[in-house]
């Protein structure tokens, strides 16, 4: 059942990750003028898809495996 539920896990983080790209955070300004920007990278970028991916089919494997342990007696 543990299982189950970290391959569902995987599957959300992995999903999230592809839909809703990091952000990256830099301070700009001096002294009391300093203020944080957050910006998204000009484009997606072939590794962030890739882990994405792979993070994906992972947790689809560990589902398969646990409902394949859960069904089989």
């Amino acid at each position: 059942m543990l299982e189950l539920l970290f391959g569902l896990f995987c599957i959300t983080i992995g999903g999230l990750q592809l839909f809703y790209p990091a952000r990256f955070v830099r301070e700009r300004g001096m002294g009391s003028r300093r203020r944080l920007d957050s910006f998204r990278p000009e484009r997606f970028g072939c590794f962030n898809l890739l882990v994405s991916g792979v993070v994906i089919i992972v947790g689809l494997y560990i589902v398969m495996h646990a409902v394949k342990a859960l069904i089989s007696p």
